[in-house]
């Protein structure tokens, strides 16, 4: 009589879970791990959630099963220090953290969303970014070695802190751009900046 309780709490949970994004289901295919959603307009795409293996040379496919790369997650290629810190071994010399790092990734044009964090604190020193890249989130390639960056003409929007924290020193956002989110460049070594005139910056 006790595991009945049980039983139903599981089905509650699994009944609530139905039909939402969490639901779906995290698969594996070559050097990531993603998710096939399906869209309000009932077409299907993927979503590139995180990382499969250790490699650092990351190849993003263009699709997956025939459907289309659209979105790279919040987080995705993002490994905390936090949960390697260790009173014996300093960050920079932990192993198993250093192996998390990636150092070069291929981020394929069907990509239009590029999510919070996505590839920050990594060992990227360069990434040519899809042409029909829309949006790129907060922090989504800080903490890097990035030196150069091109923005291309189909970005819309920005998130604060997108860049910062690199060896970036020139930085110019296409007239595309509607909407900054705050400082994109902070902690670099930054010379020079243009941003078009018609530009509304939103300071958090």
């Amino acid at each position: 009589m006790k595991k009945i309780p049980i039983i139903l709490t599981v089905l509650f949970v699994s009944l609530c879970l139905v039909g939402t994004k969490a639901s779906a289901e995290v698969q594996a295919y070559g050097d990531v791990l993603y998710e096939l959603v399906t869209k309000p307009d009932g077409k299907k795409e993927v979503i590139i959630v995180g990382k499969n293996g250790l490699n650092k040379d990351i190849v993003i496919p263009a699709t997956i099963k025939t459907y289309p790369v659209t979105e790279i997650a919040n987080h995705a290629f993002y490994t905390p220090g936090s949960d390697y810190q260790s009173e014996l071994v300093d960050l920079q010399d932990n192993e198993a953290y250093l192996a998390q790092l990636i150092t070069s990734v291929t981020i394929p044009n069907s990509v239009k969303r590029i999510g919070e964090n996505a590839f920050a604190a990594n060992r990227l020193t360069a990434v040519r970014l899809p042409t029909n890249l829309e949006e790129i989130g907060y922090g989504a390639f800080s903490d890097n070695q990035l030196t150069t960056v091109t923005l291309l003409s189909k970005l819309k929007t920005i998130g604060k802190y997108a860049f910062s924290s690199n060896q970036l020193t020139m930085f110019a956002v296409p007239n595309t751009v509607t909407s900054i989110l705050g400082d994109i460049v902070a902690e670099n070594k930054i010379k020079k900046v243009s941003v078009p005139s018609h530009l509304q910056t939103k300071k958090d």
